[in-house]
């Protein structure tokens, strides 16, 4: 083969090569997010929607208001246990107040959850005698300052065990923080979004 003609194939498999790239580049929409200077691996990478660290420092410091104010934790007391449904408890009761916990002013929403064992059931008079036996979980909604969460009421979320950690979902993340989804009606957003009067709130 001349030279000539080595050289013309030559220009040929390069156009080809580009135009491959390209074409390549333009249907690409899978690209990994791209660290800037001075990003760690974790910051690089998007934030869980719920679960995160600044949500379960929110949730220990939520906790630890019940407990000091024998809301919630060993001992507080029942008084207005109530038939609840799922996913709650066989009986629940709530109490509202104003609260002030790490710099943010809300009002606080907390929910226990109670249930006997699988196959009976209990009154409200066994709840308020012996909480602790039939406590399931606590559950919290405290409103935050406009610009934590605008689209859904500036609601924090959390769900506690009885022993005070969070619990936890399918996908193993902790409950705290804007929990749940709107559009796939799941978790306590996706729940409460029903609620009458557009704030979130089934207890008025």
């Amino acid at each position: 083969m001349g030279k000539g003609k080595i050289t013309v194939v030559a220009a040929i498999l390069i156009v080809a090569a580009g135009a491959a790239y390209l074409l390549t580049r333009e249907d690409d929409q899978t690209s990994p997010v791209v660290a800037t200077p001075g990003d760690t691996p974790d910051t690089a990478a998007a934030a869980p929607p719920f679960g995160g660290p600044v949500d379960i420092e929110d949730a220990s410091a939520a906790w630890t208001y019940l407990t000091a104010n024998q809301l919630a934790g060993p001992g507080a007391s029942v008084s207005n246990a109530y038939p609840g449904s799922m996913p709650h408890g066989q009986l629940l009761e709530t109490v509202t107040l104003d609260a002030d916990i790490s710099g943010h002013s809300g009002t606080l929403i907390i929910k226990k959850n109670f249930a006997a064992p699988e196959g009976e059931t209990i009154t409200a008079d066994q709840v308020s005698a012996d909480p602790d036996t039939y406590l399931t979980a606590v559950t919290i909604m405290f409103q935050r300052e406009a610009g934590y969460d605008d689209g859904h009421g500036n609601w924090f979320w959390a769900k506690y065990l009885p022993d005070g950690s969070l619990d936890k979902n399918g996908a193993d993340m902790q409950l705290a923080g804007r929990v749940g989804n709107v559009e796939a009606g799941a978790g306590c957003i996706g729940c409460h979004v029903n609620a009458p009067g557009e704030d979130y709130v089934f207890t008025n």
